[in-house]
């Protein structure tokens, strides 16, 4: 199992292949860490074995208090689950609204079964199904993520504001 210790977001060029649930909690926290603009993930249920963890949300809250400009998009499938359980990060995008953003993907979206974290337009992490850990990351592949993100900006645009991720102030 890889500690991406070593990883450096838009240095580590290799591209490597992931098995685990902890090789995709420890990526996620290492890119999140080093993010300096802007997360951008698509998960069915925001898997709570990898978004769901103090050291994710710290991550995340981090990265906004560094950056005013920082961008965190979020979209997620099965909200109700989420919410129902409740989750970390969806604590943080309800007090932190004005930097973190959750949608809900278009109908026509309801096949996509992949997970995708991209970090700063240069490091991703991509499952090609959600329900196994297994994919690849890398830290600095710019072409791989301008690729992925126009996918991921072409869901967003077509995507749904999420109610159930706001909260009700009175």
């Amino acid at each position: 199992m890889t500690s991406f210790d070593d990883f450096v977001l838009g240095r580590t060029e290799d591209t490597i292949p992931i098995e685990t649930r902890e090789e995709n909690r420890l990526a996620t926290v290492q890119m999140a860490r080093q993010a300096r603009r802007a997360l951008n993930i698509v998960s069915r249920d925001l898997n709570p074995e990898v978004y769901d963890t103090p050291e994710f949300t710290e991550a995340v809250k981090d990265l906004i208090l560094r950056n005013h400009r920082s961008r965190i998009r979020i979209m997620s499938f099965d909200t109700n689950s989420i919410v129902s359980r409740g989750h970390r990060l969806v604590t943080l995008a309800m007090d932190l609204s004005s930097f973190i953003e959750c949608r809900i993907p278009a109908s026509e979206y309801n096949h996509f079964n992949q997970e995708l974290f991209i970090a700063d337009h240069t490091g991703y992490l991509q499952r090609l199904n959600c329900e196994r850990y297994d994919g690849k990351l890398s830290f600095n592949d710019r072409r791989a993520v301008r690729h992925l993100l126009g996918d991921f900006d072409e869901m967003w645009d077509r995507a749904a504001p999420n109610p159930n991720f706001r909260r009700l102030v009175l």
